[in-house]
């Protein structure tokens, strides 16, 4: 075995380190999945489901792309 370098600290486990939760994010959705769909069905009954900048789409379902309710 190689002897440590002096002044280097060795990481223990356990020490430090984060506990994880058994349950990880939200344990529910965001939104409603009508409200979810708005993006999808605006683009395909409004652009033919062709790609959109993120300021178009949000116009076209009525946000404003700095609202946090769009992303």
């Amino acid at each position: 075995m190689k002897p440590r370098a002096k002044g280097r600290k060795v990481k223990q486990p356990g020490k430090g380190a984060k506990k994880q939760s058994a349950a990880r994010g939200r344990p529910y959705p965001r939104v409603t999945l009508e409200k979810a769909l708005r993006i999808p069905l605006a683009l395909k009954a409004k652009n033919g489901g062709n790609s959109w900048p993120p300021a178009e789409v949000a116009a076209a379902v009525g946000f404003s792309p700095k609202n946090s309710d769009f992303f």
